[in-house]
């Protein structure tokens, strides 16, 4: 806990609920001097200390109160844990686990599983905070359309279309900042590629073209190239519905023959064939990441316009996503 006088007051909570006679938010908050409100924030961290520790479980019941399901040796882990000047109770990084679930899903096979089970084994978390953890998950996948599908039997896997998927992961990688803790995401997603070689491979480019990304711009660049090397034995095709038209549109511009030159390197280096599809994904995220910066997405647009006005309504459906 951060402070001991939060330890006093979750001790303080325990006592009131130890002898698991019902009893009401109400009168505990009167007891121990704190508000309704302070009560249920420390109620819900104690709730969760307990399940991740296997030592009972707080029950509640709507217009009659909380109690304490726990046998007497729980308890006494409970109490003797309540005691450790070392712990930390109420501490925990709930953003945390919802990232380590979602790397654990984006770094299966598109047909590969895990079950709740598993992944509590794998997190140390009781299956109820699983799957408290796995309903925040849905709520972030949800933002780019992206499922998480629970096969009966099975277990749990994302179904998405292979564009929101690369956005989705490029976000995921890139959520931790500094630059180190982005590289380690780096090293976990794609552990068995070559990663310094395609970094090799975008800096030549940029040099060559004389181009200067932002260390974030470039870390998304790299991200978006090495995904592409990964997913390119699953075959998993990319949506091309604004394929052929804004092809022609974008191959005036420098942003796509720039992507064409760093996937050239990159065929060369891995002896690989890319697709047409990624060399358009890439550009077009090269293209959006000039007005992301911009909120105001009428400001954005006027400024695409500068390019083309025919992209006006494919950037905005790009920017909806990236956003």
């Amino acid at each position: 806990m951060k402070r001991s006088k939060d330890k006093f007051y979750m001790k303080q909570i325990f006592d009131c609920i130890s002898d698991g006679e019902i009893i009401a938010t109400g009168k505990i908050a009167k007891e121990i001097g704190l508000s309704e409100k302070s009560v249920r924030n420390r109620l819900n961290e104690l709730s969760d200390f307990l399940l991740e520790n296997n030592l009972g479980e707080i029950q509640r019941k709507p217009r009659v109160g909380i109690w304490l399901e726990a046998n007497e040796n729980q308890k006494e882990e409970i109490q003797k844990a309540l005691s450790d000047e070392d712990l930390q109770v109420g501490n925990y990084d709930p953003r945390g686990r919802v990232n380590e679930t979602l790397k654990i899903f984006f770094n299966l096979r598109p047909w590969q599983t895990m079950t709740t089970q598993k992944l509590a084994e794998k997190l140390f978390l009781s299956v109820p905070t699983m799957l408290k953890v796995l309903k925040e998950c849905e709520e972030w996948l949800e933002v780019y359309h992206i499922s998480l599908v629970n096969e009966r039997g099975k277990g749990y896997r994302l179904k998405s279309e292979e564009n929101e998927y690369r956005v989705a992961l490029k976000n995921l990688i890139m959520m931790k900042k500094p630059g180190e803790e982005i590289k380690e995401n780096i090293d976990y997603f794609f552990s068995n590629i070559d990663v310094s070689a395609i970094r090799k491979c975008i800096i030549q480019t940029e040099n060559e073209w004389d181009y200067h990304f932002t260390d974030e711009s470039f870390y998304e660049i790299l991200i978006y190239c090495c995904i592409a090397y990964k997913r390119k034995e699953l075959a998993l095709p990319l949506v091309s519905d604004y394929f052929p038209e804004e092809l022609k549109i974008l191959k005036k511009y420098n942003e796509y023959a720039f992507t064409v030159a760093i996937f050239e390197k990159l065929e060369e280096v891995f002896h690989v064939h890319f697709l047409t599809e990624d060399v358009l994904f890439l550009s077009i995220q090269i293209l959006c990441s000039k007005f992301i910066g911009i909120s105001d997405v009428d400001v954005t647009l006027s400024q695409v316009k500068k390019y083309d006005n025919k992209l006006v309504d494919f950037v905005d459906r790009m920017l909806k996503v990236i956003r």
